[in-house]
């Protein structure tokens, strides 16, 4: 009997499928480690290990609240987990086909085994090109989500679940990205000056793609309201 996504799975199958999402999940992780974790070649602040668990617990996060909704199978789930374990595997500096990339390992990844079906493989593959980004300015980023893609609406939300989430969150992560994208120059003084500037522009601007993460992510004004006081210090 060939695989279709409309067969119920029995409790045995739902057992085996979860337990394969678990070693694709793991395998992803355990690739962003090797590629740029702190014992790498290329260990990187903000676009290594830490950022993808946050993701992959983000996009958790949003996925159960999706079910909930009606907006996603649960099954889903599993796929949108893989997705942003594998979204930053390839994560090359001033490479514009990252998502492409790291959306083959990750087909690759799940095709070593047959529990998932082709158009499964495809959904991961598309939520993580949803992650691109495709257009930056001071008050916001836009990545290339839409609307037919719910999958890959919540995985770019997860993606950049940092710019809703609490203070103590938001504020450790933006100094991880300072770090990579400016390796050179201290966080303090007019640097800092300028970085809370520039996060309270586009914290303040910045939309989520989907409902849950509207719900889920929105600190906002709690983050610009810490940043101001930095300011006025």
């Amino acid at each position: 009997m060939s695989k279709t996504e409309h067969q119920p799975p029995t409790k045995e199958s739902l057992s085996n499928y979860d337990h394969c999402v678990e070693r694709v999940v793991k395998r992803g992780l355990a690739v962003v480690e090797l590629n740029y974790g702190p014992g790498s070649n290329d260990p990187r602040p903000y676009h290594g290990p830490e950022h993808t668990l946050f993701v992959t617990g983000a996009a958790a996060i949003l996925a159960d609240q999706a079910i909930d909704r009606g907006s996603i199978s649960a099954s889903q789930k599993g796929l949108l987990r893989i997705a942003a374990s594998y979204h930053d595997v390839v994560n090359d500096k001033g490479a514009e086909d990252n998502e492409m990339k790291s959306a083959v390992v990750a087909a690759r990844h799940m095709r070593m085994l047959t529990t998932f079906s082709e158009s499964q493989v495809r959904q991961v593959v598309e939520a993580i090109l949803a992650t691109r980004v495709r257009e930056v300015s001071p008050d916001h980023i836009v990545q290339s989500a839409d609307e037919s893609n719910y999958l890959g609406m919540l995985l770019a939300d997860a993606d950049l679940s940092a710019l809703g989430s609490p203070v103590d969150i938001f504020w450790p992560v933006a100094q991880r990205f300072f770090a990579e994208s400016q390796p050179e120059q201290p966080l303090t003084g007019e640097a800092l000056r300028q970085f809370a500037h520039d996060q309270i522009t586009l914290v303040g601007g910045h939309n989520y793609y989907t409902e849950e993460a509207r719900q889920t992510f929105n600190h906002q004004p709690e983050i610009i309201e810490f940043l101001q006081t930095m300011l006025a210090k």
